[in-house]
């Protein structure tokens, strides 16, 4: 199955709420997606997410940026979670499961350079601090949650000065660069 197999019918909704003090909630449901022909075996998720702007007194608008060294600098944090039924392929299989999200004080950095330092122009986007939590919470052919190592895997970011660092906790081990 060739990623132009993939279906996605848009059948799906958006919500914006306002929430006061430049915090706003995102909901996503029935975001679907499936293979041609296997109906039966499709994603359909949904999501709730607050954004509010990286300072107290800051606004979610891009216009509103942050100064450094020549750079516009503009911080978000999103919190949420998302879950939903999903689908996994192998050569020999294609299958149901259901994956779980929660995202805790994540805060995302877009940064326009502006100057010619040796990083040069442009605009980047990253990750700088937060916490994901991804979980198979049912099982999957083969893949039986309750004898495999772990069902969950957690990613911790965390952004001091200028070094991002990630830890990646599974099966009772941590991984961290």
């Amino acid at each position: 199955m060739g990623t132009s197999d993939l279906q996605n019918p848009m059948a799906n909704m958006t919500l914006l709420y306002y929430n006061g003090g430049g915090s706003y909630s995102i909901s996503l449901a029935g975001i679907q997606a499936w293979f041609k022909g296997s109906e039966q075996f499709k994603s359909n998720w949904s999501s709730a997410m607050t954004l509010t702007p990286g300072s107290d007194n800051g606004s979610l608008a891009i216009s509103d940026t942050e100064s450094d060294s020549g750079d516009e600098i503009k911080d978000f944090k999103v919190s949420g979670t998302a879950s939903g039924d999903s689908f996994y392929a192998t050569a020999s299989e294609l299958g149901s499961l259901r994956f779980n999200y929660r995202l805790t004080d994540g805060q995302y950095r877009r940064i326009i350079k502006t100057s010619s330092v040796s990083s040069g122009y442009g605009t980047y986007a990253q990750v700088v601090s937060g916490t994901q939590e991804c979980s198979i919470t049912s099982p999957a052919g083969d893949y039986n949650i309750e004898t495999y190592p772990s069902p969950t895997v957690k990613y911790v970011w965390t952004l001091t000065g200028n070094y991002l660092s990630v830890s990646v906790q599974y099966n009772g081990f941590v991984y961290s660069n």
